[in-house]
């Protein structure tokens, strides 16, 4: 009798763990996935034949912000990574497709990213900051130079800028993220040599 009651007991805590078990592996959030991108901000696509080339070399990230997850920058320099919102390619490739995209309608001229010919105009992009904070603004803080005709002797220009997301949540936040860009897509235009 004794036994009995013993297996019976072991088979009962067993069943309760495996209830326990159960109840805590429940459904997780779904994963949400983004890329840079707003039509608003950006010109239809213009076509490249005939056109001078402005060559974008390869767009330098922190550290901090090549990883997958979305980053917020909270107070005293903490930075929490997104559990469940993330980017849909390396943010460095959005971020170089979309400024060639914006820099081809406000140029008119082609932008290229993969080669580079001697005597073509380029632009080097080094962005030092993108990120939200936890109150909903985005800022951004990037230099740029711009070399005429191949020669390295254009100047760094400092850019800098803040936009509070029009929804205080992952989407708002990236939305102000393709604004940011295409304002310094904008502001790098205004500098490239007219054709």
């Amino acid at each position: 009798m004794s036994v009995c009651s013993g297996v019976l007991r072991a088979l009962l805590c067993l069943l309760f763990a495996a209830g326990l078990l159960t109840g805590c592996a429940g459904k997780s959030a779904p994963t949400r996935f983004y890329l840079l991108s707003a039509d608003d901000v950006l010109p239809a696509a213009v076509p490249q034949e005939a056109r001078a080339v402005l060559w974008l070399e390869k767009v330098e990230i922190p550290p901090y912000l090549d990883r997958p997850n979305i980053v917020v920058r909270g107070d005293a320099g903490r930075i929490y990574l997104a559990e469940f919102d993330y980017w849909a390619e390396p943010l460095r490739d959005s971020i170089s497709r979309m400024l060639a995209r914006k820099l081809a309608g406000d140029t008119n001229r082609a932008v290229v990213t993969e080669s580079y010919a001697a005597g073509e105009d380029r632009v080097k992009i080094v962005i030092l900051r993108l990120d939200a904070s936890t109150d909903g603004d985005v800022t951004m803080e990037a230099m740029w130079r711009l070399d005429s005709g191949g020669a390295d002797t254009g100047e760094w220009h400092y850019f800098v800028n803040r936009l509070s997301a029009q929804q205080n949540n992952y989407s708002g936040y990236v939305q102000a993220h393709s604004r940011l860009l295409a304002l310094l897509a904008e502001d790098i235009a205004r500098n490239v040599p007219a054709i």
